[in-house]
C-alpha cells in the first residue's frame, strides 16, 4: 500500500460514464442531472498512455469496440447543473492522458471525467448497432428521462440527436420509440434545466423550434403521456415539475411520542414545504385521528438528543423545512402528544404543575391544573379543591412557591400566577396559624447542613415549611411542635440542632430555654433574609456541588463519582414529577446572597445535576435571578445535557442596561481576568470541572468569553 502510493504521482485518475450507468442511477439513486459521479469506477493509467491505448482498455472491458466509441467532456454550467459538453477532437485523442486531463480539469487532484457514447444495443438481436449515429451539423444530443404519474417513478429511456430547427412535433414519433409507446402517442415534453436552489422545469412550446427553445447538446427533457381531461386530480403529481418539487423537498421525518422520547418511533415522507397545519393532518390521517387539532408538535434538541422546551404553536407560519431546522443544526425528528382537548383551546389557557403537601409537609400529589391565561391564585385554588383530599370542607388553602428548598413566596389570592415559577406547591393553613395573637410570628423554618469546606454556610435541602411561633414560646416548646407536625421518631429527632440563620453570618444555635422571637426582632422581606434552621444530616444520596465563588476562585465539595448515585429528591421519592422550571420570578431580590443551590429537575427527561443561580456584588453584579427565554434554555440546556463532565454551570442574568452601565460591569469582569464580548440581554455561562475550577466558558446567548489561552473544548472562542 506504501508502495502504491509512493507511486501515485505517476497515474491519472479517469472515470467513464456510460448510459447504463446513468439508466441504473435515475430514479433509484438519483433524479437529477444525469450521472453521480461518486459511483462510477475509477481507472488509474500512467500519465503518458496515450489515449488511443486507453480507449483499447475500455474496448476489453466493455466490449465496445475503439472506432464504435466516442467520448464527451462535460461543462459545469452556471446554473451548477453539469451536462456533457462537446465529443473529444481527433487532436485530443492522439494526446496522453495526463495532457487531455490537464486542458480540461483545472484542478490539480481531480479526475478526468468522461462520457462514453456507443451504439445502441439491440435487445433483440443481442449486438451493438454496426455505426455510431452521425452527428451532422446542426444537431444537438438530447438526453430523455420518462415520468409516469400513476407509478410516481422516473427513468432514462436514452439519447437522440435532434435538428436544431425541427419542432418538437417533427421528433414525437422517435421520442415515442424510446419509451415504447406507440408512434402517435400524444405526450408533453419539459425541458430540466436545474434543481439548486429551486427546481426549474419547464414546459416546452411545441410551436417554437428547438433552437427556439434555448437547446443545446447535453440538455434533458423530461416526457410523459398527455393527460385526460380531468385525470390530474387524480394523481398526486400529475406532472413533471411537480414530482419534481416534491423529489427536492422530500423529507422522512421521525415522529416521536413526547412521554416516551426513546420508544420506538415510525416514519412519515412528507414535502417540506408542508405547513403547520398539513403537516399534523397528514400526522393525524396516519395515526387514524379525527381531529388534527389535538396533536401537539415539538422540535428536537440536537445537543440532548431530547425534545426542546417550547412545543409548536397551533397554525405557526413555519413551513416543515423551518420547523426541523430550528436554530439548531438540521434534524429529522419531531415529537408528538395527543391532547385532551383541541390545541387551540389549551393556548388560551395556562398550565400550572402544583404539589400539594399534606399536615407533614409531605408532598403526597402533584396535579396539572389549567386556568385562563389571565387567571390568579384564587381561580388555581378553586380548581385544586376538585382535586385534593382536605381534612375538612372549609379548611384554608395557600400557595407557596419554592426555590432551592426554600419558600421564596407566599402567594397572595388575588394575584396572578405565572407557569413560570419553579415550584408551586400547595398546602392547607394549619388552624393554630388562623388563630395567631398579634404578637405572634410566621417563620420560615428550612433544613440545612454545615458545608464540609466552610462550616459558615448552611446548605438547604428537604422540604421548608412555615410555622406561626407564638409571643414567649421558648425553643424547648417549638421543637416539640415541629417533631410533632413532622412525625420524626425520637431517636433521630434527638440529633437535631436548632439555629437562627442567616446570609449574613454563621448560624447561631438557639438554647432550649430562649424565647425564640427574641431571635427574629424584625419583619422580614418576601424572600426571607432569616429562618429557623433544622440542622441535622442528609440521609439521601449527596449530589457533587459548586460552591460561592471566592476571590481566590472556584472551589467545590464533590461526591467521588456524582453520576453514580441518584438525585436526592422529594419528589422523587414520592414518586412525582420533580419541577423542572429554570428560572424564577423576578419580583423579589436579595442581593449579595450566597449561591442558591436549585432542586435538580427534569427538564424534556434529562436530569440536571446541577443549576446555580448567583450574583455578586463584588464585581457589580447585583440583578435578581429572572426566567431566562426559550434561546437561553435550550443553551443552558446544551451545557447541562450534553456531557456528563459538563454537568457545572453557573449563569447570571443581567436585564436589559444602558451601554454605560454595561461597560462598566464587563471592565468589573475584566479585572478578574476573563475576555468578554456581549449583546444584551447578557447571559453568563460557567464550564466547571469535577473539582469545580473554572475551565472554560462556551458562547451562550450571544455571549462569548473564556479564561483559557487557547480555544476551549465546548466551543467557546476567545
Amino acid at each position: 500500500m506504501e508502495l502504491m502510493m509512493a507511486k501515485e504521482h505517476l497515474y491519472t485518475l479517469i472515470k467513464v460514464a456510460t448510459e447504463e450507468d446513468i439508466r441504473a442511477q435515475i430514479g433509484t439513486t438519483t433524479h437529477f442531472d444525469l450521472v453521480n459521479y461518486d459511483s462510477i469506477k475509477v481507472h488509474r493509467v500512467k500519465k503518458q498512455t496515450p489515449f488511443q491505448d486507453f480507449k483499447a482498455q475500455i474496448a476489453e472491458e466493455l466490449g465496445i469496440p475503439v472506432v464504435l466509441q466516442r467520448y464527451w467532456v462535460w461543462a459545469k454550467r452556471i446554473n451548477k447543473t453539469t451536462r456533457p459538453n462537446r465529443p473529444l477532437t481527433a487532436v485530443e485523442e492522439a494526446q496522453t492522458v495526463q495532457q487531455l486531463k490537464d486542458s480540461h480539469m483545472k484542478m490539480p487532484l481531480t479526475e478526468l471525467r468522461l462520457f462514453l457514447e456507443a451504439p445502441i444495443l439491440r435487445e433483440d438481436l443481442k449486438q451493438l448497432s454496426p455505426s455510431l449515429p452521425e452527428r451532422n451539423r446542426g444537431d444537438i444530443l438530447i438526453f430523455f428521462k420518462l415520468y409516469d404519474p400513476e407509478k410516481e417513478t422516473l427513468q432514462y429511456v436514452g439519447s437522440l440527436y435532434v435538428r436544431l430547427s425541427y419542432r418538437p412535433n417533427e421528433v414525437m414519433r422517435h421520442i415515442n420509440r424510446l419509451a415504447g409507446f406507440p408512434e402517435d402517442q400524444p405526450i408533453k415534453l419539459f425541458e430540466e434545466i436545474k434543481f439548486d436552489p429551486n427546481v426549474m422545469c419547464e414546459a416546452i412550446d411545441k410551436k417554437l423550434t428547438l433552437k427556439g427553445s434555448q437547446l443545446e447538446d447535453g440538455d434533458i427533457i423530461c416526457f410523459q403521456k398527455e393527460l385526460p381531461l380531468g385525470a390530474a386530480s387524480a394523481h398526486r403529481f400529475p406532472e413533471v415539475p411537480a414530482f419534481m418539487e416534491n423529489v427536492v423537498n422530500r423529507q422522512v421525518v421521525h415522529f416521536r411520542k413526547l412521554e416516551k422520547p426513546s420508544a420506538p418511533y415510525f416514519d412519515l415522507e412528507l414535502s417540506k414545504e408542508l405547513t403547520y397545519l398539513d403537516a399534523i393532518s397528514a400526522l393525524a390521517a396516519h395515526m387514524g385521528l379525527d381531529n388534527p387539532a389535538k396533536l401537539r408538535l415539538s422540535p428536537h434538541n440536537v445537543h440532548t438528543h431530547m425534545p426542546r422546551v417550547a412545543p409548536f404553536k397551533y397554525a405557526t407560519s413555519d413551513k416543515l423545512y423551518d420547523m426541523l431546522r430550528g436554530n439548531t443544526p438540521y434534524s429529522d425528528i419531531l415529537y408528538y402528544e395527543v391532547l385532551d382537548i383541541p390545541l387551540p383551546d389549551l393556548e388560551k389557557l395556562k398550565t400550572l404543575n402544583v404539589v400539594f403537601a399534606n399536615s407533614k409537609v409531605e408532598e403526597v400529589a402533584s396535579h396539572q391544573i389549567r386556568i385562563p391565561r389571565t387567571g390568579t391564585v384564587s381561580d388555581l385554588l378553586v380548581e385544586l379543591r376538585k382535586k385534593v383530599e382536605l381534612s375538612r370542607p372549609d379548611a384554608e388553602l395557600r400557595v407557596v412557591e419554592v426555590i432551592t428548598s426554600k419558600i421564596s413566596k407566599v402567594l397572595p389570592p388575588g394575584d396572578k400566577i405565572s407557569d413560570q415559577c419553579w415550584k408551586i406547591r400547595a398546602e392547607e393553613v394549619p388552624t393554630e396559624e388562623v388563630d395567631a395573637g398579634p404578637n405572634d410570628r410566621l417563620l420560615h423554618v428550612y433544613h440545612f447542613r454545615r458545608d464540609k469546606l466552610n462550616k459558615d454556610q448552611a446548605i438547604l435541602f428537604g422540604n421548608p415549611f412555615l410555622l406561626v411561633v407564638r409571643e414567649g414560646e421558648t425553643m424547648a416548646e417549638v421543637k416539640a411542635r415541629i417533631k410533632a407536625k413532622l412525625g420524626t421518631k425520637d431517636g433521630e429527632f434527638d440529633t437535631w440542632k436548632f439555629a437562627h440563620v442567616t446570609n449574613k453570618a454563621s448560624p447561631e444555635y438557639i438554647k432550649d430555654d430562649e424565647v425564640v422571637l427574641t431571635r427574629f426582632p424584625s419583619v422580614v422581606s418576601i424572600f426571607e433574609a432569616e429562618f429557623l434552621g433544622m440542622e441535622h444530616a442528609d440521609m439521601g444520596p449527596q449530589r457533587a456541588r459548586i460552591r460561592e465563588p471566592e476571590r481566590r476562585g472556584h472551589e467545590t465539595d464533590t461526591d467521588p463519582d456524582p453520576e453514580s448515585k441518584p438525585n436526592h429528591e422529594p419528589d422523587a421519592e414520592a414518586g412525582l414529577k420533580p419541577d423542572h422550571k429554570l428560572g424564577s420570578d423576578s419580583d423579589g431580590g436579595s442581593a449579595g446572597k450566597p449561591w442558591l443551590t436549585a432542586n435538580p429537575g427534569i427538564v424534556n427527561g434529562a436530569w440536571l445535576d446541577e443549576l446555580r443561580v448567583f450574583w455578586e456584588s463584588n464585581s457589580g453584579l447585583q440583578s435578581v435571578p429572572v426566567i431566562p427565554d426559550e434561546k437561553s434554555r435550550e443553551l443552558l440546556q446544551r451545557f447541562l445535557s450534553d456531557k456528563r463532565g459538563q454537568l457545572r454551570l453557573a449563569r447570571t442574568h443581567i436585564k436589559s442596561l444602558g451601554c454605560g452601565e454595561l461597560r462598566r460591569r464587563c471592565a468589573a469582569l475584566r479585572l478578574r481576568g476573563w475576555r468578554i464580548g456581549w449583546r444584551t440581554p447578557l447571559l453568563w455561562g460557567l464550564h466547571l470541572d469535577e473539582r469545580g475550577s473554572c475551565r472554560c466558558c462556551g458562547q451562550v446567548a450571544g455571549i462569548t468569553m473564556c479564561r483559557l489561552p487557547q480555544k476551549s473544548a465546548c466551543g467557546g472562542r476567545i
